[in-house]
């Protein structure tokens, strides 16, 4: 099924007036639609054996089977189009130690086994367009060429004058107009609000692994539902068609280089389909007990999420440093008490005392440190 729009902009929305079933909407198999109450996000999964489902977003809010019906929703429909999960395990398991691996006293409970365990495979919706372009368009065309010139220098090892052979590369612009009419597939928009947010995250996707969606592409996932719509994401679209005819126009003037581009388009023929594509979410449990998300790319394993030190593990270490800096004092006096008898016992009793003074000082090393780097993680 394709999302088709009219040229004005207008989307032809399917409008139900009785409750539908995932079969009948293109999914192909019976779904669930769940609601988090605490983030608000929106989920479609197969039938579930319980209905205590924590949100793969948040991991703070149980999930809510929603029982309105799917037209009240932003979008309900299958998608045409999606990118499978394909996360080889052993580029996982470094993404999670690379993330911990800068956090200094990272929980224990941030490990590569307990992220493993909490894996949830999501899929989010994103916008693709297609549409033919006619445009008129104007530009300024930079060609590069090569300036050949010398330069004196005088050589202390010879005592003389050396001229130097200096070449240096400049750009000409030049003016360019002509016509487009160009036919742009996949150009991709945002189907969530937070779409540039989870890219920063996240990074891109290769797009050359797009495949048509299969029924089997749900099993045990949970997929995110858009709350935006065609329409709304136009906008945002726009922006990658001009680039996109700004490249192709820069190669067909034969131009290193190209700026000032102007053009009057108009886009006819749009049709919009729906991708998904694929990220794994989990989370680790901080001091408080609270989970910490974390979301992963499901091609690359680039994984992104909050990093919170233990501040109770660095206590531990600062008490255990600190009662390591009293033993040591109690056996420097014991052996200034022994310098009486044995005199060489007094150097080795302030050599001593010197470790236990520097140790007590470095006791507070381990929380301020993690203080700092909490704090620092927050001003982000």
């Amino acid at each position: 099924m394709t999302f088709e729009m009219a040229q004005e902009g207008q989307a032809k929305h399917h409008s139900p007036a009785e409750q539908l079933t995932g079969a009948e909407l293109g999914w192909g198999k019976p779904l669930q639609t769940w609601l988090c109450e605490q983030c608000d996000w929106r989920y479609i999964t197969l039938p579930q054996e319980t209905e205590k489902l924590r949100c793969p977003h948040c991991f703070t809010g149980a999930l809510s089977r929603y029982d309105g019906a799917l037209n009240e929703l932003v979008y309900f429909h299958a998608p045409e189009l999606v990118i499978p999960h394909s996360l080889p395990p052993e580029r996982l398991e470094e993404s999670i130690q690379q993330f911990a691996r800068g956090i200094p006293f990272a929980p224990l409970d941030l490990n590569p086994a307990q992220i493993r365990k909490r894996l949830r495979p999501v899929y989010l919706p994103v916008w693709l367009v297609d549409s033919r372009v006619k445009a008129n368009w104007k530009a300024e065309a930079g060609f590069y060429y090569q300036v050949v010139s010398h330069q004196d220098e005088y050589e202390q090892t010879c005592g003389e004058w050396v001229s130097r052979k200096m070449q240096e590369t400049r750009t000409r612009w030049e003016v360019r107009l002509g016509n487009l009419e160009r036919e742009y597939h996949n150009v991709p928009s945002p189907a969530l609000e937070e779409h540039q947010k989870i890219l920063q995250q996240v990074g891109e996707f290769d797009f050359s692994l797009i495949a048509d969606y299969q029924p089997e592409n749900l099993s045990g996932v949970f997929v995110r539902l858009p709350d935006r719509v065609p329409e709304d994401a136009w906008s945002e679209a726009v922006p990658i068609f001009e680039q996109n005819a700004a490249e192709e126009c820069r190669q067909a003037s034969g131009a290193d280089q190209f700026r000032q581009f102007n053009w009057q388009p108009q886009f006819q023929d749009r049709n919009w389909s729906l991708l998904l594509l694929p990220v794994y979410t989990s989370y680790y449990l901080d001091d408080q007990q609270i989970p910490q998300p974390v979301i992963i790319n499901g091609e690359n394993g680039r994984l992104s999420g909050k990093r919170a030190a233990s501040q109770q593990r660095a206590q531990k270490t600062s008490i255990m440093l600190f009662a390591l800096a009293v033993v040591l004092f109690l056996v420097s006096m014991s052996l200034g008490a022994a310098g009486v008898l044995f005199p060489p016992a007094f150097v080795l009793a302030v050599v001593v005392i010197v470790l236990a003074f520097l140790l007590s000082a470095g006791a507070v090393v381990p929380v301020v440190r993690v203080w700092w780097f909490n704090r620092s993680q927050q001003l982000k």
